[in-house]
């Protein structure tokens, strides 16, 4: 760069001169060899700020890593070591990212929770870097050493590695088996502790029965299932409630992502059966509701349905989507669990 950017700039001066010389010869004007340079002058200045407007605005994700370091100077959180794995997040912070003392770049390393973190210092994971060291935000959330202080998540819903993208804040503390609790309040905003019976994001597990469904949304560069007009029951899963140990009524907890391209008359149906001896025993059509807008745009949806007292110890629960309509629905992070504590 030293040595061609001294060249450019003589060429472009040179070529500004040959540009005004034109002028000059074509309308027998000095005056107009002046205006020429000025016009060519302003136009070199001009073009690059016209093409690209400076300074550039943020993208999404590092808007989030601002807004999460904001809040976290505001608390006061920055005056201890942090643990990170976006390099962006030093920079937010204005903390040297050279410090050992306060920056700790945790960049391709496996943490050791409780050895290797001490007391009192915070972690900024980040959806992006951790779970590609294994390190899985719901494995901290459950996790008796950290606490858990805030969740960032984008106005508009963005994938990284077709997962959502966010940053939650964690501080280290001593073992305490009761901040579980205000952890899940926290992060999925229930008082409920709920486990998980199925979950499925299709990028890395999927319904193998169902399996020709799966489909790739180029939009957000991910994998997905794709419900057809069918009205046929489809991610149908049977479960043996003698093996489930749930807090009775039993309370099923429904996530997952929609997305639809046409015009809905219907809902698409998530419906929760119940048989016992061979009888059904509790029926549900639960009707999951979209905004008006069209699009390709995901929604994001989260329902908890409470079965009746006679739904106990033995029978199979069965759950399945059936759509009604003309038009086909996408269908991403999955998620059914069941409530064990209240």
């Amino acid at each position: 760069m030293a040595a061609i950017v001294p060249l450019m700039a003589v060429m472009s001066t040179r070529g500004l001169t040959l540009f005004s010389l034109m002028f000059e010869i074509l309308f027998k004007s000095i005056w107009m060899r002046v205006a020429a340079l000025y016009i060519g002058i302003i136009s070199v200045i001009h073009i690059p700020f016209a093409v690209q407007n400076y300074p550039i605005k943020l993208d999404s994700y590092n808007k989030l890593v601002v807004q999460a370091a904001n809040w976290f100077k505001e608390k006061g959180l920055d005056k201890g070591a942090v643990y990170f794995k976006d390099s962006n997040i030093p920079y937010a912070l204005g903390i040297n990212p050279f410090d050992t003392l306060n920056a700790k770049s945790a960049f391709n390393k496996k943490l050791a929770f409780t050895s290797d973190i001490k007391e009192g210092t915070t972690i900024i994971y980040d959806e992006r870097y951790f779970p590609v060291d294994g390190i899985e935000f719901d494995s901290l959330v459950q996790n008796k050493n950290f606490e858990l202080q805030k969740v960032f998540e984008p106005e508009v819903n963005h994938k990284v590695y077709g997962r959502d993208y966010r940053i939650a804040i964690f501080k280290r503390i001593q073992p305490d088996s009761a901040i579980l609790n205000q952890n899940r309040m926290i992060a999925y905003g229930s008082e409920a502790e709920f486990k998980t019976l199925l979950k499925l994001d299709f990028d890395r597990s999927f319904h193998q029965p169902d399996s020709s469904l799966i489909y790739f949304d180029d939009k957000n560069d991910t994998k997905c299932f794709k419900i057809k007009p069918n009205n046929v029951q489809v991610l149908y899963k049977e479960f043996d409630l003698s093996t489930i140990s749930f807090e009775k009524p039993l309370e099923l907890y429904l996530k997952l992502k929609l997305s639809v391209q046409d015009t809905l008359k219907q809902p698409l149906m998530f419906i929760v059966e119940v048989d016992k001896k061979e009888k059904q025993i509790f029926y549900n059509e639960l009707k999951l509701e979209l905004p008006d807008s069209i699009g390709s745009n995901w929604t994001n949806l989260e329902y908890t349905v409470r079965l009746t007292n006679d739904v106990s110890f033995s029978g199979t629960l069965k759950t399945y989507f059936l759509n009604r309509n003309k038009s086909s629905y996408l269908l991403d992070d999955y998620q059914l669990g069941y409530c064990i504590k209240r």
